[in-house]
């Protein structure tokens, strides 16, 4: 228990000086927490190499149940068949290596030939741009062509129903047809080349 009559009392207000009991009661506590520490501290320090030790002793056991599981395992399975070549099976052969430097050369290749790929691209779309632009004009071409035949061969499908002599005037139609087709195409192909 703590004594309290060792305890300093409180000061006052007016700045006294401490007597000498004070001083041998402060002494003796400074002592006494000193001897307090020490004892404290030991008692850390044994308490962890305490559990240390017992750490230590359950990682052994874990392992020795490791091992005698282990060597159980092992034990029952011992089927060796003496006729077996020891040697381990390789597996493929010349022809897998060669296979396999193949394709890492090829891979290689291609990797290294990016740069060529993205030259050879931007020729060919220089080459191919008129083209596309000719079978574009084509394309527009026969959707004009078929917008205009559409009204026309529906009044002809009305003219053979009657009977009448726009029936007799088709070839001249078709004729002029024609040509102002090959007229169009003429125009849409020139178009093309002078925006090339």
């Amino acid at each position: 228990m703590i004594d309290s009559t060792k305890l300093l009392p409180r000061r006052t207000l007016d700045k006294s000086v401490l007597s000498e009991k004070t001083i041998a009661n402060i002494v003796i506590i400074k002592k006494d927490v000193k001897k307090i520490d020490n004892l404290l501290e030991t008692k850390l320090i044994l308490s962890k190499e305490r559990q240390r030790i017992a750490n230590r002793r359950a990682e052994q056991l874990r392992r020795r149940q490791r091992e005698e599981n282990l060597e159980k395992t092992d034990d029952e399975n011992l089927d060796i068949d003496i006729t077996r070549d020891p040697k381990t099976p390789r597996r493929g052969g010349l022809l897998t290596a060669l296979f396999a430097g193949l394709i890492g050369g090829i891979g290689f290749l291609v990797i290294k030939s990016i740069p060529l790929f993205k030259k050879i691209g931007s020729i060919l779309t220089t080459i191919a741009s008129p083209f596309i632009r000719l079978f574009n004009s084509i394309g527009k071409l026969v959707t004009s062509v078929v917008k205009k035949l559409k009204p026309e061969t529906e009044k002809l499908s009305d003219a053979l129903q009657k009977g009448g002599d726009d029936v007799k005037k088709l070839p001249n139609l078709l004729e002029r047809v024609g040509d102002d087709l090959l007229r169009l195409a003429g125009v849409l192909v020139a178009n093309a080349a002078i925006s090339s």
